[in-house]
C-alpha cells in the first residue's frame, strides 16, 4: 500500500515527467513504471496494454498516474490500471467527481467543466462513452469494441 507521503510524493515527480513531454506516466516509490506518448486515449490505452496486458490478464498495479489531459475516460483507464491518485495537467469536473466519490486524489493544473471535442462544440464521444458506462471495465469493454 502506497503511504500518503509516496503519493504526494510520486504525484510532484509523474508531474515532473510530463513537463519532459510525455502524455501519461505511472510511478511508483519514485519509479517510473511506465510511460507513453501520443494523442486523445492512445496513451493511457498502450500504458494500461504494457503494464496489465490487452485483456487485463494481469493485476492491477498500485501507482500514481499523471497525464495531460484527464477526463473520465482517461480516468477511468488510469483506475483499471491501479490508479491510487492522479494528476492532470488539465482535468474535467466529471473527472474530479469520480475521483471524489472513490476517494482517490486528484491533483490538477487547470479544471475545466469537461473534456470538449475536436470542434469544441460538445463533449468529447470518450466521455460520453464513459459517463454513459456502469463500470471501468465496462468502459473498457465498450472502448475495445469501437477500435
Amino acid at each position: 500500500m502506497l503511504t500518503t507521503a509516496e503519493i504526494h510524493n510520486d504525484l510532484k515527480y509523474a508531474a515532473r515527467k510530463l513537463g519532459e513531454g510525455w502524455a501519461i506516466v505511472a510511478v511508483r516509490n519514485g519509479t517510473v513504471l511506465g510511460k507513453s506518448e501520443g494523442r486523445r486515449l492512445m496513451p493511457a490505452l498502450a500504458l494500461l496494454h504494457e503494464l496489465r496486458g490487452p485483456e487485463l490478464e494481469k493485476d492491477q498495479v498500485p501507482c500514481v498516474v499523471a497525464d495531460k489531459v484527464m477526463g473520465l475516460a482517461a480516468f477511468r483507464l488510469a483506475c483499471l490500471l491501479g490508479a491510487r491518485a492522479v494528476y492532470g495537467e488539465m482535468v474535467s469536473r466529471l473527472a474530479v467527481r469520480e475521483a471524489d466519490r472513490r476517494g482517490i486524489p486528484v491533483v490538477w493544473h487547470r479544471l475545466v467543466p469537461a473534456i470538449m471535442n475536436a470542434r469544441q462544440d460538445g463533449l468529447c464521444p470518450m466521455e460520453h462513452l464513459a459517463f454513459r458506462a456502469g463500470s471501468d471495465f465496462e468502459f473498457y469493454r465498450a472502448l475495445k469494441e469501437r477500435r
